[in-house]
């Protein structure tokens, strides 16, 4: 661990055991701050910012939407969406990755369980990325605010016309025998929202670029299509995009360190996956890895709601893509355009591949 006095000064983890204790022990590892530089949200964000056991029934109004029993519908939709995208830029023989796939796919997926309209994704991703990629406190808040606003216009309009997407669920919520405020409400749905715009668009471009420059174990996947489901945990651990923070809960004594309570700790998950004390030849991608229990989710009370969905995802895109455009490249000439933040990104990916 070290100090850096950067954006308001904070504690920053490096290695696999402490960043995953970290994530797990909510008692000593508070919650209240989960993004850094701190000031960047105005409002409180349930569950996210809230420990247990009071998380829990916040959780609890989310969680059906992304249930076991919910992925089968939502499957079905993401490989719709996926073989309609490819076919769309498929015979052109080339695409960016991100612009052209990643950044519809999911956010298509999301906009249906919000019952959001399609076309609002171009309103919507730009805010998204300006938050979890931008180090201003000041632009960060002003982001917030603004998908804030869409949040309140799409909660007044479910109050007047209710349906069954998750807007409607967390209106008609209750916590603790009460029901949810009107703040508590647009925050839980633009917890929601900042979520399922960047998070998976981000992977997926971390995934194929990885393909993209390493023919070897593309073809591992096209020959053994069973090996899928294990290479979509390992590309996670490899690349996994996270980087959020907890609060020292109380001044405590941890590994020699002196922590003061209130004190913010950054854990990246990239590093957690990275770190040699826990996996053999961590900077290398091995699809046949066995017990690969990585933190792209986090882990603990506050593990990502939306995981199960999220694998789901990439392992529909790489079963459809990997038949239909077996061979691509990083366009010649091209590079990819990367970016960190809270949540790391290839933010552009040109690719292209010999079309017969």
């Amino acid at each position: 661990m070290f100090w850096t006095p950067l954006n308001g000064g904070h504690w920053v983890c490096t290695r696999a055991d402490d960043i995953e204790t970290m994530y797990s022990d909510a008692l000593r590892f508070s919650s209240r701050t989960e993004s850094l530089p701190r000031g960047a949200t105005p409002l409180p964000q349930p569950p996210v910012e809230i420990d247990p056991p009071a998380h829990d029934a916040y959780r609890r109004i989310i969680m059906p939407e992304f249930s076991p029993r919910a992925m089968h519908g939502l499957e079905q939709r993401a490989r719709e969406l996926t073989i309609s995208l490819i076919k769309g830029f498929q015979a052109a023989g080339h695409c960016d990755f991100v612009r052209e796939f990643a950044k519809h796919m999911p956010i298509g997926i999301f906009l249906s369980i919000m019952q959001l309209p399609l076309e609002d994704a171009a309103r919507l991703v730009p805010l998204a990325e300006a938050k979890t990629r931008n180090g201003d406190v000041a632009t960060s808040l002003n982001v917030h605010l603004q998908i804030l606003d869409y949040i309140r216009e799409k909660i007044e309009e479910r109050r007047r016309r209710p349906g069954n997407d998750l807007i409607s669920r967390v209106i008609k919520a209750e916590v603790n025998g009460r029901p949810l405020t009107h703040d508590e409400a647009v925050a839980m749905c633009g917890v929601v929202t900042f979520a399922g715009l960047d998070t998976v668009v981000s992977s997926l471009g971390f995934v194929i670029r990885f393909l993209a420059e390493n023919p070897g174990h593309r073809r591992q996947l096209q020959e053994n299509p069973g090996l899928i489901p294990n290479a979509v945990n390992e590309l996670l651990r490899r690349f996994s995009p996270t980087n959020l923070a907890r609060e020292v809960g109380h001044d405590m004594r941890y590994n020699d360190i002196d922590l003061r309570a209130g004190d913010a700790i950054l854990l990246p998950t990239c590093l957690h996956g990275l770190d040699e004390r826990r996996w053999d030849e961590p900077m290398q991608v091995n699809f046949h890895r066995r017990q690969i229990f990585h933190l792209a989710f986090g882990a603990g009370a506050h593990r990502c709601i939306g995981a199960m969905l999220a694998r789901t995802e990439l392992r529909v895109m790489l079963e459809e893509w990997l038949p239909r455009i077996p061979d691509f490249e990083i366009t010649p000439g091209l590079a990819p355009v990367t970016a960190s933040g809270q949540v790391n990104a290839v933010t552009n990916l040109p690719i292209s591949w010999p079309v017969h």
